[in-house]
């Protein structure tokens, strides 16, 4: 039972390993125009105690 365990696991951490490299990488969304929209907020400076 080991052996075959082993084996299988072994199987899927190759497979999930060539998946990870072959994927494209992406660049990060820009979220800081998002940030200060949410600081401007009254409830952000409510739950804050920005006021």
């Amino acid at each position: 039972m080991v052996p075959e365990t082993y084996e299988a696991l072994a199987t899927l951490d190759a497979q999930c390993g060539r998946i990870f490299r072959e994927h494209p990488f992406y660049d990060a969304p820009d979220i800081v125009p998002a940030l200060r929209r949410l600081i401007r907020t009254d409830e952000f400076r409510r739950a804050t105690d920005l006021l």
